[in-house]
């Protein structure tokens, strides 16, 4: 993932150690860590109907000052492994939208949904990618997809603040 962006020219900073404190603190699974790139293992992503996720979002955005924040999900981890899927991928939306509601103009928001290819996974995706879009939240199958987007941002974002 870090990777990834780096290859686009986008820096991925670690987090505070208060911000990965608290983030521990929260005790949602002992295989999540939280330095940035968070890595939310499955237990996290599901626990609570997925609205923990809320919480790890809500801390990021008031602890730190992100410019943009990518929720990476896997498609075979919501679809296949919870009895709701689709609750579960609304709440992770809904979390989303409230946190960006909250901190106006603090990160953009965005969103990954990555498929194996399996029918059912991709269908999920089409599904789920028209919620987020219906939302205002861009969506890509991929991480490198992602970080071109989020260099377009920053680009963009650099070019209007130098035209001031």
């Amino acid at each position: 993932g870090v990777d990834t962006f780096a290859r686009a020219g986008i820096t991925v900073a670690p987090f505070r150690q208060s911000t990965v404190d608290m983030l521990d603190a929260l005790a949602l699974d002992p295989g999540a860590t939280y330095t940035n790139p968070v890595d939310a293992p499955r237990p996290v992503l599901i626990s609570n109907e997925g609205r923990d996720a809320e919480t790890v979002l809500r801390t990021i955005f008031e602890q730190e000052s992100p410019q943009m924040v990518v929720m990476h999900i896997n498609m075979s981890v919501i679809v296949s492994q919870t009895d709701d899927g689709d609750e579960l991928m609304v709440n992770f939306l809904d979390a989303g939208e409230r946190v960006r509601r909250d901190h106006p103009d603090k990160a953009h928001f965005l969103l990954v949904l990555r498929s194996d290819g399996n029918p059912r996974y991709e269908e999920a995706k089409v599904r789920y990618r028209a919620l987020a879009l219906d939302r205002g939240i861009p969506t890509y199958d991929e991480l490198p997809a992602a970080s071109n987007g989020v260099a377009a941002i920053s680009q963009h974002e650099g070019y209007m603040a130098r035209r001031g």
